[in-house]
C-alpha cells in the first residue's frame, strides 16, 4: 500500500464488488485509515464498474491469445507493456496521461533500420482541415 501511495496518491473512492476481500474489516480499517469513500458493485452488475471491466476484457483477450496457457504469468509483462503503451482516441498512452512520460519498449521490438517512428509520430499526430 505504501507504494501505491507514494506513487499514485490516496483513492478518493475505492469501487469494489461485494467479495470477501473487500467486506473484511482489514479492508474497511484501511480504507477509512486512507480516508477513502467505498463505493459497492454487485457481482451481478459488473457493468457498474465499467473502467475495471474495459481493462479486464483487454487483459484477457491479450493473454488468450498467447496458446500456451501453462506461459500466461511468463506473458504478463509485456501484456501489460503493450497495454501502457498503446496510444489511445485521444492520441496519448496510459503512461503519459498517468506520469506525463512514454514508455520506450525494449529497443529489440522495433528494428532501427525501418521508418516505423516516423509513421507512429504521422499516425498519432491530430489531422486537421477541410475534409476532416
Amino acid at each position: 500500500m505504501q507504494n501505491w501511495v507514494t506513487v499514485f496518491g490516496t483513492p478518493i473512492t475505492i469501487t469494489t464488488d461485494r467479495g470477501a476481500q473487500f467486506e473484511s474489516e482489514l479492508f474497511n480499517s484501511l480504507a477509512k485509515l486512507l480516508g477513502s469513500n467505498r463505493t459497492r458493485c454487485t457481482a451481478y452488475y459488473p457493468q457498474a464498474n465499467g473502467m475495471v471491466e474495459r481493462f479486464r476484457r483487454q487483459l484477457n483477450a491479450a493473454l488468450i491469445s498467447h496458446s500456451d496457457p501453462s506461459q500466461l504469468t511468463k506473458f504478463l509483462i509485456l501484456v501489460m507493456l503493450g497495454i501502457q503503451t498503446t496510444v489511445k482516441t485521444d492520441s496519448l498512452c496510459s503512461t503519459e496521461l498517468v506520469f506525463g512520460i512514454t514508455l520506450r519498449p525494449p529497443g529489440e521490438f522495433i528494428n532501427p533500420h525501418t521508418d516505423i517512428k516516423t509513421r507512429f509520430r504521422n499516425l498519432c499526430r491530430p489531422t486537421t482541415g477541410p475534409n476532416v
